[in-house]
């Protein structure tokens, strides 16, 4: 699912899929999203969006600078679409889009992981990687990382440490300590493969 224009994670994912679908959405509606969920039934979830709040709840907006009731997911409803029946739930990578300024950036860390503890908490899922919030000079970088433990069927906690330790690399750094050592795993059991055979 996809909001961020400029790059286009499904062909990372489709080149490293080896045989397994993807299916993209851009920009979608959570009615439309419910329905291809429902359908596809997927093992991995990778939301690219930006992260909004109203009356102090976290929303997900697939549409920059639309922020109707239409177009804001919550946690439940993300949760409710997501929700396995008779089979493990699915990895959430929840990518954040960067905005404009440090102070948004930092207020919109706050809300990934508000919202991805909602998504953990609520049950349905095994797991949420909370990432994003690269600079453009980053983002594909983020995206190899992730397409590339999702392939080789690494558990959720290697992921998560991968993406954590290019940190080491620029530890002074605002734009890789929020990209990458902010990174946040929310799992109850982190030794689960990111993409769980149903």
């Amino acid at each position: 699912l996809e909001s961020r224009g400029g790059f286009a994670i499904e062909r990372i994912y489709a080149d490293r899929a080896y045989g397994r679908r993807v299916e993209t959405m851009e920009s979608p509606r959570w009615e439309k999203l419910q329905a291809v969920i429902e359908k596809t039934r997927p093992a991995v979830v990778h939301i690219i969006c930006a992260v909004t709040e109203q009356r102090r709840v976290p929303y997900l907006s697939f549409e920059r600078g639309r922020q109707d009731a239409f177009n804001l997911v919550t946690a439940r409803h993300l949760c409710d679409m997501v929700r396995a029946r008779n089979r493990p739930g699915p990895f959430v990578v929840l990518d954040i889009a960067r905005p404009s300024s440090e102070w948004e950036t930092m207020r919109c860390l706050l809300l990934r992981n508000h919202f991805a503890a909602e998504l953990i908490g609520v049950e349905g899922v095994s797991g949420v990687l909370a990432t994003g919030l690269a600079q453009s000079w980053d983002v594909e970088r983020q995206a190899d990382i992730v397409t590339g433990h999702v392939a080789q069927g690494s558990s959720q906690q290697e992921l998560a440490a991968a993406m954590q330790q290019l940190l080491v690399q620029d530890a002074d750094d605002f734009d890789r300590r929020v990209a990458f050592g902010a990174t946040a795993l929310f799992s109850s059991e982190p030794e689960l493969p990111c993409a769980l055979q149903s």
